[in-house]
């Protein structure tokens, strides 16, 4: 690092957190967002979470949109994963809060993501999904926790959009996305996501020149195939597929089924983090009811003991004694009258 570099740095420590995220040298940006992830221990006091959620307000909230719209590929990937672990956090924390006895004045990241979903959504598929294949993979898990914080219409609408992008490696990222989601998160009645408007990015990608978007619109259709039922989908799409497309898809369900993956008994390996919500509220509920029921049977198999005990013949329990020395001692030649 030059010298010219380390006072670049060194100032830059002066600025506010968006404006070191807007500097424009990379490695100040980089160390800003390195920040994101800063303050995530295991243990914190009351100070140090309410100073997370300050952040998360003032300045995480209002700059998230520049962070996932960096330019500089090394810096890009830093900014993807950090402030992935961000979101992660913040989910997890609510979770915590939920399930605690204090639940008053949590910020629900539902209504962060909702704010801020319009702008980084897009920017994700405008910057990331032409980076690196790291910076891929971080966008990817970034959409996915969107749909975790309840914006999966948004976040299937940009990615069905962008399945069609005329660029074949943002359409790839893009259609791979979609049906990673339906596979975690499953559609349909048992699932979180619309299978309708996943099928609207299907009909993009398969109409798509690059081959292997073809293939990943393909694996969308299966996918919701998998979860709602194939004569529902192939019904819905069989103006969309060509006959030989058809045939494919056909036959990918039919390898599905032979491989013992019966339609109806998909489970999701996902959930929205209202039903994580519900989830342990029921675990929550289920614990104390069974911890109800171990008391009382306890309180019955002691009450049977408690009867058990009132009912003991004392002698039972009673020391135990010779009773030799209470016998009359046997008679001898001496007590035999003579005649």
């Amino acid at each position: 690092m030059s010298e010219n570099e380390e006072e670049i740095l060194k100032a830059a420590l002066k600025l506010s957190f968006a404006e070191q995220c807007q500097h424009a040298h990379w490695k100040v940006r980089s160390r800003a967002y390195e920040m994101l992830s800063s303050s995530f221990d295991d243990e914190k006091d009351e100070k140090e979470t309410t100073n997370d959620k300050n952040f998360e307000i003032n300045y995480f909230k209002e700059a998230m949109h520049k962070i996932v719209s960096e330019t500089n590929a090394n810096a890009l990937d830093v900014a993807l994963e950090r402030a992935n672990q961000r979101l992660r956090k913040m989910i997890d924390r609510e979770l915590v809060s939920f399930t605690s006895s204090s639940r008053e004045g949590v910020k629900g990241v539902k209504e962060f993501a909702e704010d801020v979903g319009a702008k980084v959504l897009p920017a994700l598929v405008s910057k990331a999904f032409f980076g690196r294949p790291k910076a891929v993979s971080f966008a990817t898990e970034t959409f996915c926790l969107f749909v975790e914080m309840e914006q999966s219409e948004l976040a299937i609408e940009v990615l069905s959009k962008a399945s069609g992008h005329k660029v074949p490696k943002v359409a790839l990222a893009a259609s791979k996305c979609l049906a990673l989601a339906c596979e975690q998160f499953g559609c349909g009645k048992r699932g979180a996501l619309n299978w309708m408007k996943c099928l609207d990015g299907a009909k993009e990608a398969i109409g798509h020149r690059d081959e292997k978007v073809r293939n990943e619109g393909k694996r969308v259709i299966v996918e919701c195939a998998k979860w709602v039922g194939d004569q529902v989908v192939m019904e819905k799409m069989k103006d969309k597929l060509s006959k030989t497309m058809k045939g494919e898809v056909e036959a990918s369900l039919a390898k599905e089924t032979a491989d013992g993956k019966e339609r109806g008994s998909m489970k999701a390996t996902r959930f929205l983090i209202s039903l994580q919500k519900e989830m342990r509220t029921k675990k929550t509920t289920t614990s104390t009811s069974e911890g109800s029921k171990e008391d009382s049977v306890t309180e019955k198999v002691e009450a049977v003991a408690g009867a058990d005990d009132l009912n003991e013949d004392p002698y039972d329990s009673a020391e135990p004694f010779s009773v030799l020395k209470a016998l009359d001692k046997p008679s001898t030649d001496e007590d035999i009258p003579k005649f």
